[in-house]
């Protein structure tokens, strides 16, 4: 009989082992970033002075509101990056097995990617903006503002480039393979 599609018990089950970690993994650093966010939206003290110095000459926390993404690329396209946001989402978690291919460090890097891309579109969403707070800086250079979300997007994609670099694509993760078959 044809595979019709439908859930099965094993496949519920391979699917609930691929994703259990990861899921709680992006539920947590999405709370983690939207909780950052409100405390910086909420803060009176940022509400009287627009920067609170942490370390002088280096890092200071600010309140930037960012209708674009990085460095203000596409700004005021708050519903155009929303689409972008959820077709790459949608299509991370579509194609996660295969981007994952059974190696622990690419499944770290998609849910980073992940809970970055899900944190931002959460303040697009309901803000219209995304908050960013940190900003590092050195005299009169600076590094522009950021969030947790694009931390984790970018630390995602760090681990994801290493480990294509280092690992070979062709194989599946050793904890992946079947067992050998001998005599």
């Amino acid at each position: 009989m044809p595979d019709t599609g439908n859930p099965t018990p094993a496949r519920l089950s391979a699917w609930c082992q691929v994703w259990r970690l990861p899921a709680v993994a992006v539920v947590a650093l999405t709370l983690v970033d939207q909780l950052t966010k409100y405390a910086i939206v909420g803060s009176e003290t940022l509400a009287r002075q627009e920067i609170v110095q942490v370390i002088p000459g280096f890092f200071r926390i600010v309140h930037v509101r960012n209708s674009g993404a990085v460095w203000g690329i596409l700004s005021n396209q708050t519903q155009a990056l929303s689409v972008i946001s959820l077709v790459a989402f949608a299509a991370i978690v579509a194609m996660f097995p295969r981007f994952v291919n059974g190696f622990t460090e690419r499944g770290i890097a998609m849910s980073l990617i992940l809970s970055g891309i899900l944190g931002n579109l959460i303040d697009r969403t309901l803000r219209g903006n995304v908050v960013d707070f940190l900003c590092f800086y050195y005299k009169r250079w600076e590094w522009p503002s950021f969030n947790v979300a694009d931390s984790c997007i970018c630390i995602g994609v760090g681990i994801y480039l290493i480990s294509c670099w280092t690992r070979n694509d062709g194989k599946v993760a050793d904890d992946q393979q079947a067992p050998a078959t001998g005599s």
